[in-house]
C-alpha cells in the first residue's frame, strides 16, 4: 500500500538526511549563529566562510564594530545537531514500526518531529529572515509538521474505524 511504502521511505529519508547533514558540516554550509563555546566550529573555507563580514552583510548578524571583517567567527554546528537528532529519530521510527505502530502514523510522527525540530533549530541558524524572525525554512518546517500531524490524525481515525463495533 501507499502508506507502507511511505513508512519505509520515511525511515530511509530520515537516515539519509542525517548522513547528509554531516556533509553540510564537512563543507561548512548551513551553520549556526556566532557562539563562544569549546564546541563551536569555525568555517574559514565554508560555503560561505563564517567571517564577520559574511555574518553581517549576508545574514544581518550584529557584531561589535571593532571586529575585523575578515575574522573567522566560531558558530553553532547546527548541521551536527540536526544529524544527531535525525539519527535518533531514525532509531525511534524503526522501533515504532517494529512495535506495530500504523504505517501512516509512523510517517506522520517523522514529519511532525522533524518539522518541529527544524523549526526550533532554525532560530540558531544564520539564514535570511523573511517574516520577522522567521526564515523560509521556518515556514517549510511548519508546513511539514502540520502535514505530519494530519497524517497521524488520519491514521488514528482509520484505526478507530476498523476497531469500532459495527
Amino acid at each position: 500500500s501507499a502508506a507502507r511504502m511511505a513508512d519505509v521511505v520515511g525511515i530511509a529519508v530520515a537516515a539519509a538526511y542525517s548522513v547528509g547533514r554531516t556533509g553540510c558540516w564537512a563543507v561548512g554550509d548551513d551553520y549556526g549563529r556566532p557562539w563562544n563555546s569549546p564546541l563551536a566550529v569555525a568555517f574559514p573555507e565554508g560555503a560561505p566562510p563564517s567571517t564577520a563580514e559574511n555574518m553581517s552583510r549576508m545574514f544581518g548578524i550584529d557584531l561589535p564594530p571593532t571586529v575585523n571583517p575578515s575574522q573567522v567567527i566560531a558558530v553553532h554546528p547546527t548541521q551536527l545537531y540536526e544529524a544527531a537528532f535525525l539519527g535518533f529519530l531514525t532509531w525511534l521510527l524503526i522501533r515504532w514500526r517494529r512495535n506495530g505502530v500504523a504505517d501512516l502514523d509512523v510517517v506522520g510522527r517523522y514529519l511532525l518531529l522533524a518539522g518541529a525540530f527544524r523549526f526550533a533549530l532554525e532560530f540558531l541558524r544564520i539564514n535570511v529572515r523573511v517574516a520577522g524572525p522567521l526564515t523560509v525554512a521556518h515556514l517549510f518546517a511548519m508546513g511539514i509538521a502540520v502535514v505530519g500531524l494530519m497524517m497521524m490524525m488520519r491514521a488514528r481515525l482509520t484505526t478507530a474505524g476498523r476497531t469500532s463495533p459495527g
